[in-house]
Formats: structure tokens, C-alpha cells, sequence
């Protein structure tokens, strides 16, 4: 009798293999009453400023899924006896060289989907935003899971080489600690690594948006060009609305000095 494959029996067989070399994971820190979010390298403890994170499915060997990014938060981060939980923004999307698009061009119903597990719970992407699950935080407040992910068939029961992207927020029980901002998975899926930095830095956008000459820092510069553009459109418009003004201004002071 033909084996069955099933999401249970990949899980299982991720956990059994060797640990793989890993990109960050996500580390957990509440800010001013807010879930937030950074890169951590587990092997040097090095911690970088984003919300975009990367992944390689079938690292692991099992093809179209991987067990990474994992999400960490250190003891006394979260209220012991809360939960941790998600919200899936959107549908799976995928890169088209220049941006982000369904992973259809009939629609995300057609499209490739993504599922996140976590033992018995599982959750699959949809057109629309889904309420993922919760996992208790440890007693010391500390935090440390890693959910599988997978992509799934499209309706033509295959499974593109491609880029994808998947965007949710982080959630806690504690009605004190509010939501946290969107953050990324871009998984890589049998496409060359140039094409998943460059969808990589295509969602982190410019690392510096106020340096308006590009000379890597914000400085006296910047602030000219601004000025003389002031009242106008353009690229120091840095809150896009449509307008150069005085809420640009204020990003562009609260930016200065060096975009390192």
C-alpha cells in the first residue's frame, strides 16, 4: 500500500533531521506597550532594526516547507500565564521581478497557498485576513517557537519555483500590550538568492528615505533640498502625503545624522 504524505508526517520529519544553518530569527521585545520586532542571530547574539525576514523552504529537505524563522523573546519580555498569537494579512503573495502580486494571475483563490503549523494547529492562507492561533509564553515570560510553514497547490495542483511573501502581525492575550506592526516572511522557493535579496530589498524599501542626496547620512542636504521643494511633490514627501511639509520636516529632524 502507497504511503500517504501528510503535513503531520513532514513535521515530524523536519524536527527529526540536524539542525541546518539558519537565517536571524525573530526576536520579541515590547516597546511603550507595543509588540516589536527585530533580526537575531542566534550564533553571534547580533540584533538588527526590521520587520522583514528571510527563509529558505526546503532547507531542511523537505521540499516547498522549513521550520525558520523562529520567534524569540528573552525571560521577563512577556506577562507569564499570556499567550502569543498571529494574524495572516492578505493572501501568499508572490515576486515578479519588480513587486509583490498574487500567486495567480486569476486571483489568490487559484494561486499557490501557505500553510503555518505548530503540532495539531494549523492555519492556511485565504483572500483575506486569518486569525492564526495562539501558544502559551513559558513562566519566566520568555518565549520560543518555531512554526512550520508550507507552500500548498494552487488549483492546478502545482507548485511554482518563485519568491513568496507573507505578511502578519503578532498579537499577545494581555489586553495591555497592543498589536504588533506588519512583519514579513519572504521565503525562497528554488529561485537564485539574487532574486530573493532583491525581493528582500524591495519590501525594506530605502534604509534611509530622508537622505534625499544619498550620501549616507541626513544632513544640511537634505534639509535644502527639502526646503526648496517645500510646499511641492516629490521624493521629500516622506509621509506620501502629497505634500511637502511640516510633518516631513519633523521625520527628516527626528533622521538626522547618519543612516548607518
Amino acid at each position: 500500500m502507497q504511503r500517504r504524505t501528510t503535513i503531520a508526517s513532514i513535521l515530524a520529519s523536519i524536527i527529526a533531521l540536524p539542525a541546518m544553518a539558519q537565517h536571524a530569527d525573530i526576536l520579541i521585545t515590547v516597546d511603550s506597550g507595543t509588540l516589536q520586532v527585530a533580526a537575531i542571530d542566534k550564533k553571534t547574539g547580533t540584533i538588527t532594526p526590521t520587520n522583514v525576514f528571510a527563509a529558505d523552504l526546503g532547507e531542511t529537505g523537505i521540499p516547498h516547507y522549513i521550520d525558520e524563522p523562529g520567534l524569540d523573546a528573552e525571560a521577563g519580555t512577556l506577562p507569564p500565564g499570556s499567550t502569543l498569537g498571529f494574524t495572516v494579512i492578505g493572501p501568499l503573495l508572490r515576486w515578479d521581478g519588480a513587486t509583490f502580486v498574487p500567486t495567480s494571475a486569476s486571483g489568490c483563490e487559484a494561486g499557490e497557498t501557505m500553510t503555518i503549523q505548530y503540532v495539531t494547529l494549523l492555519r492556511t492562507t485565504s483572500c483575506t485576513d486569518v486569525a492564526g492561533f495562539n501558544l502559551a509564553v513559558q513562566s519566566d515570560g520568555g518565549f520560543h517557537k518555531h512554526y512550520v510553514f508550507g507552500v500548498q497547490p494552487g488549483s492546478n495542483g502545482q507548485i511554482d519555483s518563485d519568491v513568496y511573501a507573507l505578511q502578519f502581525t503578532l498579537r499577545s492575550s494581555d489586553p495591555s500590550i497592543a498589536d504588533s506592526a506588519p512583519v514579513w516572511i519572504v521565503f525562497n522557493d528554488g529561485m537564485t538568492e539574487a532574486e530573493h535579496d532583491a525581493a528582500i530589498a524591495a519590501l525594506k524599501g530605502p534604509p534611509c528615505p530622508a537622505d534625499l542626496d544619498g550620501n549616507g547620512a541626513v544632513d544640511g542636504g537634505d534639509l535644502g533640498a527639502m526646503l526648496s521643494a517645500w510646499g511641492g511633490a516629490g521624493a521629500a514627501d516622506l509621509d506620501a502625503n502629497g505634500i511637502i511639509d511640516g510633518a516631513d520636516l519633523g521625520i527628516m529632524l527626528s533622521s538626522w545624522g547618519s543612516c548607518a
